[in-house]
């Protein structure tokens, strides 16, 4: 049986729902400065490390190989300062 990914979203817990939107505004922040170009295959990363920071000099377009760095059960490149 396929998975029905709108049912899904539909019942999804409100803190999920909320940090998605967070990601979601982050992007939108950054692709405002940067351009969709620069984000393109790029994760948004947060530099204080609080997703609810969306301040524009917060949010830094990286890899996501080195995105992942340093996060628990994930393998990736190291994240330059900066």
């Amino acid at each position: 049986m396929a998975r029905n990914y709108t049912h899904e979203r539909l019942i999804e817990k409100p803190e999920r729902v909320k940090e998605r939107a967070e990601r979601n505004r982050a992007r939108a922040v950054l692709k405002e400065k940067v351009g969709e170009e620069a984000l393109k295959g790029k994760d948004v990363h947060h530099r204080d490390g609080r997703t609810s920071n969306n301040n524009s000099s917060n949010l830094k377009a990286v890899n996501p190989s080195a995105h992942n760095h340093g996060r628990k059960g994930a393998q990736g490149g190291k994240l330059k300062k900066g």
